[in-house]
């Protein structure tokens, strides 16, 4: 499981590299591609 989880986020390059500097918008991108996938 947590390898799938990884590799999801290795596809997902906004989640890969924090380009936010807020903590809760980074969050919120974190959830959004968590319930895309």
């Amino acid at each position: 499981m947590v390898e799938r989880t990884h590799a999801w986020f290795h596809k997902l390059r906004r989640l890969r590299i924090r380009f936010e500097r807020r903590a809760d918008i980074h969050e919120a991108f974190l959830k959004l591609g968590c319930s895309t996938q």
